[in-house]
C-alpha cells in the first residue's frame, strides 16, 4: 500500500467532480499507518478547502456505529436474544409481522420495504406506528432488501430495553471507553462549529443541508436515528473499527464479534453480517453521503474513506463504487 496512490486515485475523482474532496485513514489494530486530506469540503454557495479532522454525516454507518453494537452488547449480557420476535416489543402488530425476529432485522432479512417515504403528518412519536402498519415487500427470512425500516426498529428497541436513550448508553458503554469524544447527533446543539462540519447536499426544499443530518427519516425523527444522524471525526471511526480488530477489547466479547461477522445470507441477493456487509474477504458498511468504513481480517488492516459524495448534489453513485474498489484494492489488495 502506498500512500501516494490513494491520492492520486482520490484527487482522480476529485478532477471528474464526484466529490469535492476526501479524508482518508488507513491503519491496523495497533495504530494508524497514513491518513490525510484533500479537496474541498464545501464547493456552494463558494469553494472551501478541506481541514483535517472535520465532522462528517456519517448517515448508514450509523447502523454499525451504535445500533448493532449495543443490540449485541444487550444479547451478550442476556437481555436480548437474536430469535427474539418483534411480537415481545410490538404485542399489537398484526400477524404477518410478529414472528420477525432480531435476526432478521440485523441481516435485512425481515422483508421490510428498502424505507419510509411519506412522513407527511406523521409526528415524531408516531412513527413507530407507521413503520408497524408498512406492508412488508417479501415473507421474512425468504430474501434480503437492505432497509433503513429494519433500524429504526431496533433503536427503538433499544430504547425499549434500557430505558434511556440510545445514544447516553452508548456513550457510557462504547466511546468513552474508547476515548471517542467527536461522535455525535445533532453537533450543532452540542456547541460544534459549522465549520467544522462537512454540508452535504444543497437540497430545494431544505437548503444547503449544513450542520444536520442529510437522511429525511432521520430528519423527520429530529437528528436522532438507528438508520443514520451520526457525525463524527474519522480519528473515532478508527477507534471503533480498531476494537473490532482486536475482538472487542472488553466492549464487545470476542464469541459476540464472531458472531457479527458470520455470513448469515449465503446464497440470497447480498452477503450480511450482523449489521455488517460482507464484500469478499472484507467487512464493512457504507453511508449513502459517501463515506465508509471496512477491515480485513486477512490483511488486518481497517481502511475508512469519508467523503461528502453528495454536494452539492446527490449524482454519480456508480462512480462512488468505483472510487471505493480502486482505494479497498490499493489498501487491501485483490478484494
Amino acid at each position: 500500500m502506498r500512500e501516494e496512490k490513494i491520492r492520486e486515485i482520490i484527487d482522480k475523482y476529485i478532477q471528474k467532480g464526484v466529490i469535492p474532496g476526501a479524508t482518508y485513514l488507513v491503519g491496523d489494530k495497533d495504530h494508524v499507518e497514513v491518513k490525510g486530506f484533500l479537496g474541498h469540503y464545501q464547493i456552494v454557495p463558494y469553494e472551501k478547502g478541506i481541514k483535517d479532522s472535520m465532522y462528517y454525516d456519517l448517515a448508514s454507518l450509523t447502523k454499525i456505529l451504535i445500533t448493532t453494537p449495543l443490540i449485541m452488547i444487550l444479547v451478550d449480557r442476556g437481555e436480548l436474544s437474536l430469535s427474539d420476535t418483534l411480537y415481545r416489543f410490538f404485542p399489537e402488530l398484526p400477524s404477518e409481522k410478529r414472528d420477525i425476529t432480531l435476526l432478521h432485522l440485523l441481516t435485512h432479512t425481515s422483508g421490510f420495504y428498502s424505507y419510509l417515504l411519506d412522513l407527511r403528518g406523521i409526528r415524531r412519536n408516531n412513527v413507530m406506528k407507521k413503520v408497524l402498519v408498512q406492508p412488508l415487500e417479501k415473507t421474512p427470512g425468504e430474501g434480503v432488501t437492505y432497509s433503513c425500516i429494519n433500524f429504526v426498529t431496533l433503536f427503538y428497541i433499544v430504547k425499549k430495553v434500557v430505558e434511556d436513550e440510545p445514544y447516553n448508553v452508548a456513550k457510557r458503554w462504547i466511546y468513552k471507553p474508547l476515548g471517542m469524544n467527536h461522535i455525535t447527533y445533532t453537533p450543532l446543539k452540542y456547541g460544534i462549529k459549522r465549520d467544522e462540519i462537512v454540508p452535504t447536499k444543497c437540497d430545494p426544499e431544505r437548503g444547503l443541508i449544513h450542520g444536520v443530518v442529510h437522511d429525511p427519516l432521520a430528519a423527520h425523527l429530529e437528528g436522532i436515528s438507528g438508520n443514520a444522524g451520526l457525525f463524527a471525526r474519522i480519528e473515532d471511526l478508527y477507534r471503533y473499527a480498531k476494537m473490532i480488530l482486536n475482538y472487542g477489547e472488553g466492549i464487545l466479547s470476542e464469541a459476540i464479534i464472531g458472531k457479527m461477522e458470520k455470513n448469515y445470507t449465503k446464497g440470497l441477493e447480498s452477503d450480511r453480517g450482523l449489521g455488517w456487509q460482507i464484500l469478499g474477504k472484507l467487512i464493512g458498511h457504507t453511508g449513502y453521503t459517501g463515506t465508509s468504513l471496512y477491515f480485513s481480517r486477512k490483511v488486518g488492516r481497517v481502511a475508512i474513506l469519508f467523503t461528502n459524495r453528495v454536494h452539492p448534489k446527490d449524482i454519480h453513485k456508480e462512480e462512488m463504487q468505483i472510487l471505493r474498489r480502486e482505494f479497498h484494492e490499493e489498501v487491501f489488495g485483490e478484494i
